[in-house]
């Protein structure tokens, strides 16, 4: 599981060399959104910056900030979520930066637009714990079941 962490003051010394990468200016606001939320946590997986909190029975996920390998964050946030029983949310992904995600992930998320030049993605299917070997060169496979039928 991703090692999460509370974002304190000190922690947001850790968190800001990631903004001096960011030159989109959606980026930085959606950023700073996040570090200021009081219910978020914060990691740094191979290289990237990821952002979670959870609503209901969802974990809602930031898009992995940074330059690491997109496709192993992306396959963090879904195994952390299936190990906590619970769906995978990304919001905040720049309408340039779907086809990354859908390249990383073939087929294991389904886009909607939120109508702000932002897209929030969905795992489309149910993950077993540890499904996934860190390998980065691999697509997880999925269980079989779609979020809607699982029980």
């Amino acid at each position: 599981m991703i090692p999460f962490k509370r974002i304190t003051p000190g922690e947001k010394i850790s968190i800001a060399r990631f903004v001096t990468d960011i030159e989109n200016t959606d980026d930085t606001t959606n950023l700073k959104t996040w570090i200021d939320d009081e219910d978020a946590y914060y990691a740094i997986v191979q290289g990237r910056l990821i952002f979670r909190k959870q609503q209901d029975l969802t974990y809602i996920f930031s898009k992995p900030y940074g330059k690491g390998p997109l496709r192993y964050a992306l396959m963090q946030m879904l195994e952390d979520s299936a190990a906590r029983g619970s769906k995978c949310v990304i919001t905040g992904i720049p309408e340039e930066q779907v086809t990354d995600f859908k390249a990383a992930m073939p087929g294991h998320f389904s886009f909607a637009d939120e109508g702000d030049g932002t897209h929030t993605a969905t795992a489309v299917k149910n993950y077993s714990n540890s499904v996934f070997n860190n390998n980065e060169s691999m697509v997880p496979a999925p269980s079989g079941e779609t979020l809607g039928d699982a029980k």
